[in-house]
């Protein structure tokens, strides 16, 4: 057999191993509050060996494959106790119904937003008008060891060059 062929084949048995091993579970549930039996929408559910995950619904259900046979299953969401559960699970379809617990009296501290807007003072709208102070043209690259005007000019926002010698 040549070497090509035999490392095809080589690479094939050992790919077919890998997925031989692997099962594919599909953990399905709802998410709702315990005291309303309302869905919780958004909940993240987790599995946490490899932090695979997704969201519940806005019925609150959830779909999560998992590719072992043993899992710890988290659910959380802001405002409700987490959940974990271990699982165990078999060839047949893993159905949860899970109840979260509202937080008791869960406060966030107090948000203070101040704003303020600078005094400026518009006369008119100007249009396509670049200010330039002389710091930006000392940044500017150098010609002959003095700043250059249009170089700086040209560096500025929406300003734009056909080439070095369309001036």
């Amino acid at each position: 057999m040549h070497k090509p062929a035999l490392a095809y084949l080589l690479f094939f048995v050992i790919a077919s191993l890998n997925t031989i091993g692997q099962v594919q579970f599909k953990v399905q549930g709802r998410v709702v509050d315990f005291d309303t039996r309302q869905p919780i929408k958004d909940a993240s559910v987790v599995i946490t060996e490899n932090q695979s995950g997704t969201v519940t619904n806005d019925s609150g259900y959830f779909s999560i494959n998992v590719y072992m046979i043993e899992a710890t299953l988290q659910i959380t969401n802001v405002g409700y106790a987490s959940y974990s559960k271990s699982l165990r699970l078999n060839v047949e379809n893993k159905f949860l119904a899970v109840s979260l617990k509202k937080l008791a009296n869960e406060k966030l501290d107090e948000v203070v937003v101040n704003a303020f807007k600078e005094k400026i003072n518009v006369n008119a709208t100007q249009m396509n008008v670049i200010k330039l102070n002389p710091e930006a043209i000392k940044r500017a690259p150098l010609l002959f060891g003095e700043p250059d005007i249009i170089r700086a000019l040209i560096q500025q926002p929406g300003v734009t060059s056909q080439g070095e010698a369309a001036g």
